[in-house]
């Protein structure tokens, strides 16, 4: 059994309630932390984060909260090097901070269970810029850039939050991008590395992502999307079958019918004919549409 250690920074000044450095390639002492925060962001490269028993592994853009009671370390997979960022506050000062925002996000930190999520491209952007400044920095202009590099980082994990609407599945950025994506359905036409351009990510790092954290893949969840919408078009409306499948991103009705057959084993005009008629009997049956 690993005992881990109490960890107490070395703050610029015994006033200092907020720090940063940089880290490069690992950290595997294993330890808790003296009253304060951890927000480590991995820059570049990947990491094995080793956190209250649990092994994550870490990819560029990741961020993970730290909590001062949290025991990890963080080991390097054979043959890579990675640099993160640490960004240490002390309790008090964090609540302080969160204290004039509406959402209780304080208590929300600390009753999560695992607090992972992805960076977006142009936050990262910002956080590299951040990091090379407050390195470079007198000690009152750091204070200040940390600061405002906090609230940076703060941003993505309220934007997370409502993304996700209290839901506790930690799904990342990527992830949330796509989908939010995919419940407008006039992105439907297109097809996933369109959508994957879309959302500033790699198509193979959405996929694995996207995979990972939902239990299905991005085309196994665009094709539900599709078939969800042209059942919504053929059963409330008269759009033309050669319109609904050019909407959903087929060239032609023969394409779109394969595809409609597979999903449900009828064609599109045998099942338009089943629950037209289902519907007539019974309006009520009608369920509002899941885009709007």
């Amino acid at each position: 059994m690993i005992t881990p250690i109490t960890l107490k920074l070395p703050f610029e000044s015994p006033k200092d309630d907020i720090m940063f450095h940089i880290q490069h390639n690992a950290y595997p002492l294993h330890h808790t932390h003296d009253d304060f925060w951890e927000f480590m962001y991995v820059c570049d490269g990947e990491l094995l984060h080793k956190i209250n028993g649990q092994s994550r592994k870490l990819t560029k853009n990741t961020l993970c909260v730290i909590r001062p009671s949290d025991y990890h370390c963080i080991t390097q997979p054979k043959d890579t090097v990675s640099i993160h960022y640490n960004l240490a506050i002390r309790s008090p000062c964090l609540i302080k901070l969160l204290n004039n925002l509406p959402l209780d996000l304080y208590k929300v930190l600390n009753e999560d269970k695992l607090l992972e999520y992805e960076i977006s491209p142009y936050i990262a952007e910002y956080l590299v810029r951040s990091a090379e400044t407050i390195m470079s920095s007198d000690h009152a202009m750091k204070i200040a850039m940390m600061t405002l590099y906090f609230f940076a980082i703060l941003q993505e994990i309220v934007s997370h939050i409502a993304t996700t609407k209290g839901i506790r599945q930690q799904y990342s950025h990527c992830t949330n991008q796509l989908i939010k994506l995919l419940n407008n359905p006039t992105n439907l036409a297109y097809g996933l590395s369109q959508l994957a351009s879309m959302t500033g990510y790699s198509y193979s790092h959405l996929n694995r992502t996207f995979a990972r954290e939902t239990g299905t893949t991005p085309s196994a969840y665009l094709k539900k999307k599709k078939l969800k919408y042209a059942q919504e078009l053929i059963q409330s409306t008269d759009t033309p079958l050669n319109d609904i499948a050019f909407k959903i991103g087929y060239s032609s009705y023969s394409h779109f019918s394969d595809f409609f057959k597979d999903m449900t084993g009828d064609t599109p005009v045998a099942w338009g004919k089943k629950n037209q008629s289902a519907l007539l009997k019974n309006p009520a049956s009608n369920p509002p549409s899941p885009y709007f």
